[in-house]
Parts: structure tokens; C-alpha cells; sequence
């Protein structure tokens, strides 16, 4: 039953496809100034503390995806139920309130991964390279 909920939130980010492209496009519009800050930041220095360039930009790359990932906020959620009132559908079912909220932001999740994520990180790698980190930690 929570995966319908799960699947019903992924399918709802495709609804508006103009309103997906635009954020598409903002996600890679904050990556592209991000970069270009980091950019100018090392200009001029092979390293700052350690740190090259192209790690750097692998970790703002993976930030951002982590990032367009996990601001899905469960209280907001639950909140903008409360705030219009349809929550109190969600208090009679029966099915978890708590539950059907989980499964909502993770076929959102879902969908962000896909929609956003994914595109990101394949052209942060074409543009700008991708180094893995010397160490995990």
C-alpha cells in the first residue's frame, strides 16, 4: 500500500513537465555558479590545503546531488497537510499518517534522483571531470 503512495509522489513531480524542466534548469544554474565561485577561489593555485581543484569540484558535484536529494522535509510535508486541512483524510485512513509521509518523500526522492540528480552528475563528469577522493573520509 505504501509503495502506490510512494509511486503516486513520483509520478506527481512529472505532472507539470515545464515546471520539471525549470527546475532542471536551476539545479544546473546553481551547480554553474558554484563552480564558477570555486573557480575563482583557485585561480592562479594548484591546491588550497591539500585540496586541488578537481576535488573540490567532485565535492560540490556530489554536494549538490546530496543536496537536490535529501531537502525533501518530512515536517513541511506534514505541515502544508495540517495548513489546508488535508490532514484529517490522512487521520482517517487506515493506513500510518506517519508512514504515508515517508512514502511520499521517498517516491519524491525518488523522482529528484532521476530527474535531477542523475543529469547533474552526468554533466558535472563531461564538463568538468570527476576525481574520486584519495581517502574515504
Amino acid at each position: 500500500m505504501y509503495s502506490e503512495f510512494a509511486k503516486k509522489a513520483f509520478a506527481r513531480q512529472f505532472m507539470y513537465r515545464a515546471n520539471a524542466i525549470f527546475r532542471l534548469l536551476r539545479s544546473f544554474l546553481r551547480l554553474f555558479v558554484t563552480v564558477s565561485i570555486w573557480s575563482a577561489l583557485y585561480r592562479g593555485k594548484t591546491a588550497v590545503d591539500g585540496v586541488s581543484f578537481r576535488e573540490m569540484l567532485t565535492y560540490v558535484l556530489m554536494a549538490e546531488i546530496v543536496g537536490t536529494i535529501i531537502q525533501l522535509s518530512l515536517s513541511s510535508y506534514i505541515a502544508g497537510r495540517a495548513a489546508d486541512g488535508s490532514i484529517s483524510i490522512d487521520m482517517i485512513r487506515p493506513a500510518s499518517p506517519f508512514l504515508t509521509a515517508f512514502a511520499d518523500r521517498l517516491g519524491q526522492a525518488g523522482s529528484r534522483l532521476l530527474l535531477f540528480s542523475i543529469p547533474m552528475f552526468t554533466a558535472g563528469v563531461l564538463i568538468w571531470g570527476f576525481v574520486l577522493p584519495a581517502h574515504v573520509w
